[in-house]
């Protein structure tokens, strides 16, 4: 596993890009920085690109993935945005994602030129802001991922959790 883990640090060298992370708690404006980037000559700017990782964050949390696993799907889940960087002559590059969240501490070890800002927003603001979010299901319109939330992690999930047991009560 080293060894492809190796080959593809140096077949996709991030040393010489600068990149920015922008995560957030949600529903905070992180795709009008990812915009505003994307409008300078330098830079390549995504918001949430594929794969959005936070499936493999809660892998992580798990116990399913182990350090050199994630390090290894960040280098290919990004060599689609390598290559277009590469392309393009650019030498910086942002990321907007809140799903990155999880895998900040694996980050530097794939963009060794990392910067990181994590934006925070009043909880009361979030709930109200995803409240009011919709979508229509089966012909109904009803609150956005009442229908599919199989992408939050839930804290029986997370072994090592102290208050594993006393979520229910709070």
């Amino acid at each position: 596993m080293i060894r492809s883990l190796n080959f593809l640090q140096n077949k996709y060298d991030w040393k010489d890009i600068k990149v920015s992370v922008i995560v957030s708690t949600g529903r905070t404006g992180t795709k009008y920085f990812a915009q505003l980037f994307s409008s300078h000559k330098n830079y390549i700017a995504k918001h949430e690109p594929a794969p959005i990782c936070n499936l493999q964050g809660f892998s992580y949390l798990k116990g399913e993935m182990d350090e050199d696993e994630v390090v290894k799907f960040l280098l290919k889940g990004r060599k689609k945005i390598y290559n277009e960087i590469r392309k393009a002559k650019r030498n910086s590059y942002l990321e907007s994602n809140g799903g990155l969240i999880f895998l900040i501490p694996f980050l530097d070890k794939v963009f060794p030129n990392l910067r990181v800002a994590h934006i925070i927003r009043d909880p009361r603001d979030i709930v109200r802001s995803g409240c009011s979010r919709t979508e229509e299901f089966e012909g109904e319109i009803s609150p956005k991922y009442e229908n599919e939330n199989s992408w939050l992690i839930k804290s029986y999930e997370l072994p090592n959790d102290k208050f594993k047991d006393h979520w229910g009560r709070m």
